[in-house]
């Protein structure tokens, strides 16, 4: 029976992936600015770039008391008034005060020093995403620990995203 248990927890109960947008400027008027996020490789930040992270969990069955950390690079720091921010076909970012479309989903979430984390009383099966804004800011390669979401009481009922490398240059 001992292998059994094993297995169990090596099961993965969610799905993580992260992705990281470059925010380019299409058009500034009256001190709004539009924004077209563009996919980064890792070697191309630079000190200065505002970056959209983008996260989405999979969740394979109904779960309660889900933790999920997203840690940021060390040479980033988070953007939290993003309400200037308007950002082509993304929901939550669209230069008001309110929260994003898919708020309904989470109980409580926070910017930590160095990662986003979130809380979910109750996440029925199925696929959610988040998003949230940093500046890079510090030259340097960095790496970057996997986003994961977990069981708050069953921490070894977990997901991660992929272990990432990010240089920001000058």
């Amino acid at each position: 029976g001992e292998n059994l248990a094993a297995e169990e927890t090596q099961k993965n109960t969610f799905e993580v992936e992260r992705e990281y947008y470059k925010l380019e400027i299409q058009e500034s008027r009256k001190g709004v600015i539009n924004y077209k996020k563009v996919p980064m490789k890792a070697n191309e930040w630079k000190s200065g770039d505002d970056i959209l992270v983008k996260v989405k969990v999979s969740a394979e069955s109904d779960q309660d008391y889900v933790l999920v950390e997203d840690p940021i690079p060390a040479g980033c720091e988070f953007i939290r008034d993003t309400d200037s921010y308007i950002i082509e076909g993304e929901n939550n970012f669209q230069g008001r005060k309110q929260r994003g479309y898919w708020s309904y989903w989470y109980s409580h979430q926070e910017y930590r020093d160095n990662r986003f984390a979130m809380t979910v009383t109750k996440m029925r099966k199925g696929d959610y995403e988040y998003s949230y804004l940093l500046k890079a800011q510090i030259p340097g390669d960095y790496k970057v620990s996997p986003a994961v979401a977990q069981l708050m009481y069953y921490p070894e009922y977990r997901g991660y995203s992929e272990f990432e490398s990010v240089k920001i240059q000058e």
